[in-house]
């Protein structure tokens, strides 16, 4: 496991302030770089774009805001400071400093391995919208790069070659689907992985971006902690695939497995494929997977890209059918990392990797099936 890194320290603490000692109003600032600039660390109740203002540390303390550590890597504000009782003023004091201390820690880390921060190029016409996710990937600890338009997307992407681009799907000059298309044609941009970002979420707009070379989707609004995730995820993705078999992220393996749960929905969709309805069986597996996706109902997202894959394997779309397994991979290993249930997590941890490696995505395979493995006799955790 990677060390926590500060936005994860500093959104541990928002929390605790909120919840545990039911502070609605505490905010917690994070240092922006080198600068005397700070950001909110963002709640986990945003769901919509809002303008994200920087505060200097003149005023922050101005407010009252206590700061974090000898070198005030961050604040933590809490207007209702003076209703508190002294007694439990000490308490919340204590895990303050406790965070001030887990801070300076993660930053003296941070600087001994002097790994240069990972790169995320915001393509989208909306300043507002840019500014805001900026501040998020700031504190969260990435080095961010900006584009307002098609034409700037594609040169700054491969003038910057960034981990990841995140991409509008409407754009000026050169709509989104385009500049992806174009960047994943280009061998200097082609492994760069690319996150959508759209209003539009038709089924038909997702088949077409994922024809186009698209990793993902975010629709807004969105939670600002599932765009970090979303984000982490392919950047450690793209890191291990870096070290990949030559050409193995481009193995287009016939997916034939059928998903072995049935349900009315599956045994639906089964016959669709059955009757050879491929261009049906394609939209309504789709359907069904962002709609079980978006109840967190990881496995029957997976069971219906694996339907959705083998539908565009008939339709003869091979390169869609790839990455269709691959997003079944990815439910199944998002199945495994939310779930309590032993048995769920194994089936995860397995299915994921038979997923990835039907893609031919070896390292992911590898990675999953090292999770999923039971652990040797006699081994203690």
């Amino acid at each position: 496991m990677s060390e926590t890194n500060r936005y994860e320290l500093a959104r541990r603490l928002a929390d605790s302030l909120n919840e545990t000692y039911a502070l609605a109003d505490a905010r917690v600032w994070l240092r922006d770089g080198d600068s005397d600039d700070y950001l909110p660390v963002i709640s986990p109740t945003v769901t919509q774009v809002e303008q994200i203002t920087e505060a200097t540390s003149g005023d922050l303390r101005g407010r009252g805001a206590y700061p974090l550590g000898a070198d005030v890597l961050g604040f933590v504000e809490i207007p209702s400071w003076r209703s508190i009782e002294k007694e439990r003023q000490k308490t919340i004091l204590a895990r303050v400093e406790e965070a001030a201390e887990a801070l300076a820690a993660a930053a003296a880390i941070s600087e001994a391995t002097s790994e240069s921060p990972r790169k995320i190029l915001i393509v989208d016409p909306d300043a507002a919208f840019r500014k805001s996710v900026r501040a998020v990937l700031h504190v969260a600890g990435y080095a961010v790069v900006e584009a307002a338009d098609g034409p700037s997307a594609i040169e700054q992407t491969r003038k910057e070659q960034p981990d990841l681009v995140l991409l509008a799907w409407l754009l000026e000059g050169i709509n989104g689907k385009e500049v992806a298309r174009q960047l994943k044609a280009d061998p200097a941009t082609h492994g760069i992985p690319i996150l959508m970002v759209t209003v539009c979420s038709s089924i038909e707009d997702k088949v077409e971006a994922l024809d186009a070379g698209v990793q993902d989707f975010v629709t807004k609004p969105f939670d600002f902690r599932e765009l970090l995730a979303r984000i982490e995820q392919q950047v450690r993705w793209r890191k291990l695939l870096d070290h990949d078999v030559e050409g193995a992220a481009s193995v287009a393996v016939a997916p034939k497995a059928v998903a072995e749960s049935t349900g009315p929905e599956i045994t639906h969709l089964s016959a669709l494929l059955q009757d050879k309805n491929y261009d049906g069986a394609l939209k309504e597996a789709m359907a069904s997977a962002e709609f079980s996706e978006g109840r967190s109902e990881f496995e029957g997202a997976a069971q219906a890209y694996v339907l959705a894959s083998q539908a565009a394997d008939g339709a003869r779309r091979p390169e869609l059918a790839n990455k269709l397994q691959r997003l079944a991979g990815t439910m199944y290993l998002r199945l495994a990392e939310s779930s309590r249930d032993t048995a769920k997590i194994q089936l995860g941890y397995t299915m994921s990797a038979r997923m990835f490696l039907m893609a031919g995505n070896l390292v992911l395979a590898q990675q999953a099936a090292q999770h999923a493995a039971p652990p040797a006799a006699g081994s203690t955790a």
